[in-house]
């Protein structure tokens, strides 16, 4: 992710003081960004169910807290995870619960940071949030390309000439020789 690119994040958090230090850690951490605000998980829910438009922009990230009122965190976790327009988003969970927690309670999510105490660790974690959103952009990109690799060979021996148990059974003794070697 370069720090030219301007991203939009959600940020699901009820305390002012820690959204203002979260977007103060980000912009620190060179991160141009567009945030999308909610204080209660139902807003949040709502959003989820209407984004999609120019008015309402999917997310390219979102930082959730899990103890917020009405709707908690790992419940809009979950109605991300669910929705097929945002299960690609990645997902940071941002809590002051214990890790073992955040895992218990929203083991979907693609990163655990624990909200620090002190100012000084606070401003940091914006880069520890900018490299947690490259490793998972990088990682699907790799399962995206191996995937449209694996259906580009799968269609290469649905559409040779001969019967396709011929080609499958040829392709598993070719792949069983390889493994041998």
């Amino acid at each position: 992710m370069s720090s030219q690119q301007r991203l939009t994040i959600m940020i699901l958090e009820d305390n002012r003081a820690d959204v203002l230090l979260l977007k103060e850690a980000l912009h620190k951490a060179e991160m141009e960004f567009t945030p999308i605000i909610f204080a209660d998980g139902e807003s949040a829910f709502s959003y989820i169910d209407e984004a999609g438009t120019e008015i309402k922009p999917l997310p390219d990230v979102a930082i959730l807290d899990l103890n917020v009122p009405k709707r908690d965190g790992s419940e809009v976790l979950a109605q991300i995870r669910r929705h097929p327009g945002w299960r690609h988003i990645p997902v940071v969970i941002f809590s002051s619960s214990t890790k073992r927690v955040m895992l218990d309670r929203a083991a979907q999510a693609d990163c655990y940071i624990t909200k620090p105490t002190e100012l000084a660790e606070f401003l940091q974690i914006g880069e520890e949030i900018r490299n947690c959103v490259e490793a998972v952009r990088a990682t699907r990109t790799l399962l995206s390309t191996m995937e449209i690799a694996g259906r580009q060979q799968l269609d290469d021996l649905l559409t040779c000439s001969e019967p396709a148990t011929a080609r499958v059974e040829k392709h598993v003794i070719a792949r069983s020789r390889q493994k041998g070697d």
